[in-house]
C-alpha cells in the first residue's frame, strides 16, 4: 500500500517578500530539511504571501488552491511570519487569525519553514 503525496504550500509575510526571494523556505523543502525533514513523499504546490496584514489574500488563494487537482493537505506558515525584532523580521500580527483561519478549511497549519 503507497502513502499519498503530501501537498504543502507555504504562505510568507507580504512586507518581508519584498526582501525575501523565498530561498530558504524553497531550499529546506527541496532539501527536506528542519519542518520539512519528515515528509519523504511531498509535492509543492503553492507558495504565495499572504498579501498584507491582517492576511488579506490568504483565504482567498487557499480555495483557489483547493480547486485544484492538487490541493494542499498541509500548509507551512513560513519562518518569517514566526519570529520577530530578534531575528531581523517583522512579527506578524495576524498570525493565529491566519492559522485558524486555514486549520477552519479542514487543511494542516504547521508554523515554520527553515528556522
Amino acid at each position: 500500500m503507497t502513502e499519498e503525496t503530501t501537498k504543502v504550500a507555504v504562505v510568507r509575510c507580504e512586507r518581508i517578500s519584498e526582501a525575501c526571494a523565498g530561498y530558504g523556505c524553497l531550499t529546506a523543502f527541496n532539501d527536506r530539511k528542519v519542518k520539512f525533514k519528515d515528509m519523504d513523499d511531498a509535492e509543492l504546490v503553492g507558495f504565495f504571501t499572504c498579501g498584507g496584514c491582517p492576511g488579506r489574500r490568504v483565504k482567498r488563494l487557499v480555495k483557489k488552491l483547493q480547486s485544484k487537482d492538487r490541493a494542499p493537505n498541509v500548509i507551512h506558515l513560513s519562518s518569517c511570519m514566526l519570529y520577530g525584532e530578534d531575528m531581523n523580521y517583522i512579527e506578524c500580527p495576524s498570525l493565529d487569525e491566519i492559522e485558524d483561519m486555514i486549520s477552519s478549511m479542514g487543511i494542516e497549519v504547521v508554523r515554520g519553514t527553515h528556522h
